[in-house]
């Protein structure tokens, strides 16, 4: 789920659209496996984002900002899941981790890849990135020594709760 979005559904066909593909593709994907279309949402973008568009369903988005797609470091939309299931299909991502996960038990399993992070002094909240595929680089990062990486996101607002955000793909570009 780190390069790709892989989607079964309830008869088991399957379909797996990079996020580097365009995001029409995923859209209807995601649309046929869900079995409706998805609200769409417009934003203006402002100081630290780029303008975009917003594909949700129950418990699942499509964010697709007008920030340009530059193979291999960013990507031409990225997904969110909000909820262990959309209608009857279930939502799951690396080694079937859900939300509503116990947030301790993630933290325990993947303990190297877990950090907990408090932003300006705020409270804990628990961050764990799975699935890790290191980038190749581009030929515009080409003088970096930072290993560019792109995750699956599995995020806990509250450590010691349940796992309420996935998100993929995640960037970890060093910094």
């Amino acid at each position: 789920m780190a390069e790709t979005l892989d989607i079964t559904s309830a008869d088991d066909t399957s379909v797996s659209v990079s996020y580097f593909e365009p995001t029409d593709g995923a859209v209807d994907a995601l649309s046929a496996v869900l079995g409706s279309d998805p609200a769409v949402g417009v934003w203006e973008g402002g100081i630290e984002s780029y303008p975009g568009v917003t594909y949700t369903w129950p418990g699942v988005q499509i964010i697709d900002d007008e920030f340009p797609m530059l193979e291999p470091i960013n990507p031409e939309f990225r997904v969110v899941l909000t909820s262990a299931e959309c209608g009857q299909v279930t939502l799951a991502a690396v080694d079937g981790i859900q939300v509503g996960d116990s947030a301790a038990d993630l933290e325990a399993a993947y303990p190297e890849a877990a950090a907990r992070v408090s932003v300006d002094g705020g409270s804990e909240r628990l961050d764990v990135y799975l699935g890790t595929v290191a980038l190749a680089a581009s030929a515009g990062d080409a003088d970096s020594n930072e290993q560019r990486t792109f995750s699956v996101w599995v995020s806990a607002e509250d450590p010691s709760g349940y796992v309420d955000r996935i998100s993929a793909p995640a960037a970890n570009f060093g910094v």
